[in-house]
């Protein structure tokens, strides 16, 4: 992966996930304890805590809003952080997941962002 968008190759993440789903509304939260193992920040974990709120407007299809923020070694919290908010479109089926966002990004020279996701399920084997 380019430096450009990961400066350490080598690092780790905790990624406790926790989540709610009441008819057709899904929101999430995301605590992200993330440490790299080499370069100025090893040894020092940092916080990137993440949250997503949807709901299911038809069928297979969801809208909704995504946060992910970075604040940096929780030795020196808001010493430096980054705030991204997207618009994000799901959609599901039993083989596929597509998740797509844009959005604004504050505290990065990157304003504008935009992301997707493809989860893939193998089909169940006969029994």
């Amino acid at each position: 992966m380019p430096a450009r968008y990961e400066a350490n190759v080598w690092g780790g993440e905790l990624r406790p996930i926790a989540d709610l789903r009441l008819g057709r509304f899904y929101g999430s939260v995301n605590p992200i304890i993330t440490f790299d193992l080499r370069g100025s920040a090893a040894g020092h974990p940092q916080l990137e805590p993440c949250a997503k709120a949807g709901i299911r407007v038809a069928g297979t299809l969801a809208l909704g809003a995504e946060l992910y923020t970075a604040f940096g070694p929780v030795d020196a919290l808001g010493e430096q952080s980054v705030v991204r908010v997207l618009g994000a479109a799901d959609f599901s089926t039993r083989v596929l997941d597509l998740n797509f966002g844009a959005g604004y990004a504050a505290g990065t020279a990157d304003r504008w962002v935009a992301k997707v996701i493809v989860g893939l399920h193998p089909p169940e084997a006969p029994r």
